[in-house]
């Protein structure tokens, strides 16, 4: 793949985060498929919702304009059920890695879950 298809395929991966409501720094190295469920995570607690649904509108608008992969995707919607099932769990190992985890903010929280989930599962 070009140069020039990469960068406006993170172009338009971060113009499609930003009509969902969230976004990235330039130049992330996270993987699109990370990146779909943090989106997906952080949509879910915010408006109280089920993954299935966010995921699927997401995922699809991502796969209409072939910035992700079926794979990714599928990948995406594997860890965000798994950290929505397991959230429980995997704030009692990042709290129990904190000095002060009530100083948190929620989207750091829910980035840590995604880490913590693929270490443990």
């Amino acid at each position: 793949m070009k140069a020039q298809d990469k960068q406006q395929i993170s172009t338009l991966s971060r113009q499609i985060f930003q009509d969902f409501g969230v976004s990235f720094k330039a130049g992330t190295k996270a993987s699109m498929a990370r990146l779909a469920a943090l989106v997906i995570c952080q949509k879910a607690r915010k408006n109280d919702a089920f993954v299935q649904q966010i995921g699927q509108h997401l995922l699809a608008t991502l796969k209409t304009y072939n910035v992700i992969s079926h794979a990714d995707a599928a990948f995406a919607m594997r860890l965000s059920r798994g950290v929505v099932a397991t959230y429980g769990t995997l704030d009692e190992f990042i709290n129990a890695s904190l000095l002060r985890p009530g100083d948190i903010k929620p989207n750091v929280r829910d980035a840590l879950r995604i880490s913590t989930y693929e270490i443990l599962f």
